[in-house]
């Protein structure tokens, strides 16, 4: 078995394959899948409404929030994130609105994630090339993954440091 690269479970070919699958035989899993994210965790699925706000490409974005939620969901435990951490992200998502420091955003993660959760990376990827707002879909994908990434450190530092 392989070392754990990072604080999130690490996608395996079989779970990718696997939910890419499943999105080609049912056209509703998205929604249902969403609805899913929106009962287990709350600030992640009001994040991915919140980057599809007043974008023509909603739809696409909120398909690649929710299979990275999900990918990474059918992989291992998620944490669930807390109001402190989607305030922490949202000001990281404010940073990096104009399109060439999303363009920068999704490099750097892409790059990163090449090495920390390759399968996650070519998902995002893969997907996003398809889309017809690519660097938007990826940005929202991305987003959530940092967001389930950001809550791991904080609840990891939480168990390391004890309270005062």
């Amino acid at each position: 078995m392989s070392e754990k690269k990072g604080l999130l479970p690490e996608v395996t070919e079989r779970a990718a394959q696997t939910l890419q699958l499943e999105l080609l035989v049912n056209e509703n899993l998205v929604n249902e899948l969403f609805r899913e994210m929106a009962d287990e965790n709350p600030n992640v699925a009001k994040f991915v409404a919140l980057t599809c706000v007043q974008s023509a490409s909603s739809e696409e974005q909120k398909y690649m929030g929710t299979l990275i939620y999900h990918l990474l969901g059918r992989s291992g435990q998620l944490p669930v994130v807390s109001d402190e951490i989607g305030e922490v992200l949202g000001a990281e998502l404010h940073q990096s609105r104009k399109l060439p420091e999303k363009n920068s955003y999704v490099a750097e993660m892409l790059t990163r994630l090449k090495e920390d959760n390759s399968y996650v990376a070519n998902m995002v990827s893969g997907f996003a090339i398809n889309f017809s707002e690519p660097v938007r879909a990826a940005y929202t994908g991305l987003l959530v993954y940092r967001l389930l990434e950001s809550q791991a450190e904080a609840d990891k530092l939480s168990k390391e440091v004890p309270p005062e």
